[in-house]
């Protein structure tokens, strides 16, 4: 009796001091789907805390971790899909059809222990089999985060996978083992979006930067279609927002579909313990409050696609944090009451559509072109020009022809570019001085340097690529041979410098590649591993 007395009295002075505890009935939203309709999806990550009620709020998937290397194959040859089947079929039940993203394939993190000691070429063998093994037992995948991470945790040593070089290491490029997962995905998913996935990138710019020049590596041999930024709460918090904005267009920078991936927001003091949730305001409002500074900037960015949340109830990887939007019981928090209500009432169509633009070397100017659209309410529009991608100066205004409700053509000329890279954009001002930005455009006004012969990746796996100087104007003729000396192949290269060439006939081996030009010739060796 002493010791139900103790339980009781227990219990009544944890609700007592709570002050706004709460005991109340199962909330469940009448949905539909907060961004149903909308021209973006608005997507969650999906696990067994964070699948109730989903279909009310989100329509995309993404698996929390069911779909990562180590928590699939934990044991070598074993296959535990129960997490991934439960989202993937999830998403593709008949009645929702939700967009779904694999995450993910490579990664330096959350990887099986036993691939660690095995030779390279054996770990390159077992990346294949997880490949396929992926690719057919889901061959509905719309997304695919094909590498997770490269900035930060590439599989290169124990303890994260310790497989970089079976994919080819650094290599030529700097990203040749990027190069290959992604020439090796392209093979395996042939109808799925292939996309990159990394973190502190919204608050670091020396970052994007890098980032930008791995995704452009993976576009120039059309192996990339979506570039993803996980938008966690530490890379956002404090962060002003010009530079959100400012990174966010770098990585706009190839043209590309992007996506906020893993966005979540902190709401520091709230509790939520088996069903009873204490209200704390002072922890709502510096979660609504960031969610209104930080989210719009994001969501109304022309580049971006959608955005997924990493989570949205206890159980999400930030709890602690108090980064979840609603409690165990379905009560929303006012940042998901807010959410919804900006979601479905903002009106992501812009005054102005800029259907196309380019920047184009003209003998010793720059001509920037561009058409335009839609342009109800729209007042001009800006040529910006910069000479760090980052700082950006207006040279010239251009008015808009704010009737013009189908397609018209505009051009500018800079006269005086720098000698060097110059970066432009076209910044849309409407009639309420409300600016909406471009994606950037590069032109290197540098005199021309000969280029030196490369060839990647190196080894090679489906195929590789011979880059030569681009700046003579003859062809010229590429020789492969075996350490026979024997010829194998033979092509002629075009005056573009570029030749793409598949390793289907060509057994495993190290090759010389001599590249001709009347009297001058370059030598390089590849290496093949199929």
């Amino acid at each position: 009796m002493k010791k139900k007395f103790i339980i009781i009295l227990s219990l009544l002075v944890f609700i007592l001091t709570a002050g706004f505890a709460q005991l109340t009935p199962k909330f469940v939203s009448p949905g539909p789907e907060i961004a149903k309709g909308q021209a973006k999806y608005l997507g969650c990550a999906h696990s067994a805390p964070q699948k109730i009620n989903f279909n009310k709020y989100w329509n995309q998937v993404t698996p929390e971790n069911g779909g990562k290397w180590g928590a699939v194959e934990g044991t070598r040859g074993v296959f535990n899909w129960a997490d991934l089947d439960s989202a993937y079929n999830y998403a593709k039940n008949k009645d929702r059809n939700y967009s779904f993203k694999m995450h993910n394939l490579i990664w330096g993190a959350q990887q099986p222990t036993w691939i660690e000691t095995l030779p390279a070429d054996v770990q390159l063998a077992e990346i294949k089999i997880w490949f396929k093994a992926v690719a057919d037992r889901y061959p509905g995948l719309d997304y695919i985060d094909v590498v997770n991470e490269p900035l930060h945790a590439a599989p290169s040593t124990p303890g994260q996978g310790n497989y970089i070089n079976a994919l080819g290491g650094s290599g030529v490029t700097g990203w040749d083992w990027v190069i290959t997962s992604y020439q090796l995905a392209r093979f395996y998913f042939p109808n799925s979006k292939l996309l990159i996935n990394d973190y502190n990138l919204l608050n670091d710019t020396a970052e994007s930067w890098k980032y930008v020049k791995i995704i452009n590596l993976l576009k120039d041999r059309g192996l990339i279609d979506g570039v993803g930024n996980q938008a966690h709460a530490p890379e956002m918090y404090g962060t002003p927002i010009a530079t959100i904005k400012r990174n966010l267009d770098i990585m706009a920078t190839p043209e590309l579909p992007m996506f906020a991936s893993e966005l979540d927001i902190d709401g520091d003091g709230a509790v939520d313990q088996g069903g009873v949730h204490v209200v704390n305001p002072v922890a709502d409002t510096i979660q609504l409050n960031e969610y209104k500074r930080v989210f719009p900037t994001i969501w109304t960015h022309p580049a971006i696609a959608g955005i997924t949340l990493w989570g949205y109830l206890p159980g999400h990887w930030r709890s602690a944090q108090g980064a979840y939007i609603a409690y165990s019981d379905g009560t929303e928090r006012p940042a998901l009451i807010w959410l919804r209500k900006y979601v479905q009432s903002f009106n992501i169509v812009l005054p102005v559509t800029i259907t196309s633009f380019d920047a184009l070397k003209n003998n010793a100017a720059v001509k920037i072109i561009w058409t335009a659209s839609n342009e109800v309410n729209n007042n001009y529009f800006g040529v910006e020009r910069s000479v760090d991608g980052v700082n950006f100066l207006q040279l010239f205004n251009v008015k808009s022809d704010n009737t013009n409700l189908f397609s018209k053509d505009y051009a500018a000329m800079d006269a005086t570019p720098v000698n060097g890279k110059n970066f432009y954009r076209i910044a849309q001002t409407d009639q309420s001085g409300k600016k909406v930005y471009s994606v950037v455009k590069m032109v290197d006004m540098s005199k021309n340097e000969k280029t030196p012969l490369q060839v990647y990746p190196n080894p090679a796996f489906t195929s590789f690529t011979i880059k030569a100087d681009a700046s003579t104007n003859q062809n010229r003729i590429i020789d492969i041979t075996d350490l026979s000396g024997k010829l194998v192949k033979t092509f002629t290269l075009s005056t573009s410098g570029i030749k793409n060439i598949s390793t289907s006939d060509l057994p495993n081996g190290t090759y010389t590649i001599r590249v001709t030009n009347n009297a001058n010739y370059e030598v390089t060796k590849i290496v093949v591993n199929k």
